[in-house]
């Protein structure tokens, strides 16, 4: 089998106001004082149990001004965590891959803490569990892409979609952009303006590949620029005013957009996927951002009804390739799901939605143009 050119582009609440008396600045640059409210995000819950779980950090109080710059990062690279060979301790890379996304730490080897488990109709339960140190939860991982990746490998296949990924990125043919603007540029700003947006390719203007200095253009897939951004952001509704920057990282948390529907594309073939708790979080520089990850739930409905445009979008259209994900797909997908649609436990019911969490390493670079997601067609280029 040739090798599936995978471009997986884009898996994508805000947060209330500051639990901390501070003064915070505006965006006009002026200073304001803000009453002291109880902060609730993702940063705090889940119960302090004194467990060592993967949460963003809460926001902390700065009174430095706010920059008049936008900083926009895009995707060098990306890790998916698919490599069973590195989830051999708490410290492996592969577990920084996601958050804790239903406050358990899964004792019971690794299997979901507020629904069944799903199971094939000879009662299988398919590829095991994995217990995953700081109660990290990537189903999609570890029970979608390490099997999928695995059963091609044992049919003599070559599809390393990480790679597959990252050599698309290296062509200039897609990826994702992150968008802050209104940071103060320290390690701490308790509320910053964030976006993250799907890259159609590198700039025509660009002259060429990607060269990463810092200095490259890329093609938003956006219809144009934000009219609420008065520095000229991609228009998208994946943002927030109420982002924020603690201990030197971003945390972009959508969750409050409910259903946050994406769209990516491989090779011509778009894909739609309506993600559930959508967060990025990364290490954030003037310079880059590293070490994101971003997790979120995918609908076990979603997936089903969506398989033939995953097998065309992990596959690129490679015949072959699509195939084998065609006939491999649906199984993996009926024994993945680990979480409940909800925040809600149901226990005796069956899983309803897939722990999501993937990362990568972005760098500096500026928006060259847009192209709208609208001119996108469905399906393989071929069909």
């Amino acid at each position: 089998m040739t090798r599936a050119c995978c471009a997986l582009l884009l898996l994508l609440a805000p947060c209330a106001a500051m639990s901390w008396g501070c003064e915070r600045i505006t965006h006009s640059g002026d200073f304001e004082t803000v009453a002291v409210k109880a902060f609730h995000g993702a940063c705090n819950e889940c119960p302090n149990t004194g467990e060592d779980l993967r949460r963003p950090p809460c926001p902390v109080a700065s009174d430095a001004p706010d920059l008049s710059e936008m900083f926009v990062y895009v995707f060098k690279e990306y890790r998916l965590g698919f490599d069973k060979t590195l989830w051999t301790g708490p410290d492996a890379a592969a577990f920084n891959l996601g958050i804790d996304l239903d406050c358990s730490t899964r004792p019971d080897g690794g299997r979901p803490a507020l629904c069944e488990p799903r199971t094939l109709p000879d009662g299988s339960g398919g590829e095991p569990w994995v217990a995953l140190p700081h109660g990290i939860d990537n189903a999609f991982s570890q029970r979608l892409f390490a099997p999928l990746y695995d059963k091609a490998v044992k049919l003599g296949g070559d599809v390393n979609l990480q790679q597959g990924i990252n050599d698309q990125i290296a062509a200039g043919k897609g990826g994702v952009m992150v968008v802050v603007e209104h940071w103060n540029g320290t390690a701490d700003d308790p509320r910053v303006s964030a976006r993250i947006v799907s890259v159609a390719g590198v700039s025509d203007a660009n002259g060429g590949p990607p060269r990463w200095d810092g200095n490259d253009l890329w093609d938003a897939l956006s219809d144009g620029p934000d009219p609420a951004s008065p520095l000229g952001a991609p228009n998208t509704t994946f943002k927030s005013d109420d982002a924020y920057v603690a201990d030197g990282k971003l945390v972009l948390d959508l969750s409050s957009q409910g259903v946050a529907d994406t769209t990516v594309v491989n090779n011509g073939a778009r894909l739609d996927m309506p993600i559930r708790d959508f967060l990025v979080m990364g290490d954030l520089s003037h310079d880059d951002l590293l070490n994101i990850s971003v997790s979120g739930r995918w609908a076990y409905s979603d997936m089903v009804r969506a398989k033939v445009d995953v097998a065309n979008f992990l596959s690129g259209c490679e015949p072959a390739a699509r195939a084998f994900v065609l006939a491999v797909w649906p199984n993996l997908v009926e024994v993945a799901p680990d979480l409940p649609i909800g925040h809600d436990a149901t226990p005796g019911e069956p899983c309803e939605a897939i722990s999501i969490g993937y990362g990568g390493n972005a760098i500096r670079a500026g928006i060259g143009g847009y192209r709208p997601v609208s001119a996108l067609p469905g399906g393989c280029p071929t069909e």
